[in-house]
């Protein structure tokens, strides 16, 4: 069921890769996780150039030998 609402979501041309696993102890629980690349859309946005670069400059680090 929620393979088949996500794909009625999703562009018909998008590769889609399932796959599920079987864990007795969430009883009737039910944990679904996706994984989006490549995305393009107003709704969904990822950090700015300007950020991404200043995330970089900031992990510099200086090593002694």
């Amino acid at each position: 069921m929620c393979a088949q609402i996500i794909r009625e979501s999703i562009n018909p041309h998008a590769r889609i890769i399932w796959g599920a696993t079987v864990d007795e102890s969430m009883g009737e629980e039910l944990r679904v996780l996706i994984v989006l690349t490549g995305v393009r859309s107003e709704q969904i946005h990822g950090a700015s150039l300007q950020n991404r670069s200043q995330g970089i400059r900031s992990r510099s680090a200086t090593f002694i030998t």
